[in-house]
């Protein structure tokens, strides 16, 4: 099924999270209050969070121990650290 929204908008909402999560009681507060502006789900918003951590963590990973099915994951997460910037 194709995604509503597109890869630059799930990294805009990701960074706008992580920026934020300390001017909120909690983390939660934050993914509802920045869901509420950009027209979207909490838990949509949640996720792509949770995604991105598990994401962070297995790229760590294969920097430390690199094998060929790093190689990709790599260069999605570049890609999608460069348009996050805009």
């Amino acid at each position: 099924m194709p995604s509503k929204y597109d890869e630059n908008t799930k990294a805009k909402a990701v960074r706008l999270v992580r920026e934020h999560r300390d001017d909120y009681e909690t983390e939660w507060a934050a993914m509802r209050a920045i869901s509420t502006r950009l027209a979207m789900s909490a838990e949509t918003l949640r996720k792509w969070v949770r995604q991105a951590e598990v994401d962070e963590v297995r790229l760590r990973v294969c920097r430390l121990r690199p094998h060929a099915s790093c190689g990709s994951f790599a260069a999605k997460l570049r890609n999608l650290s460069k348009r996050s910037k805009y």
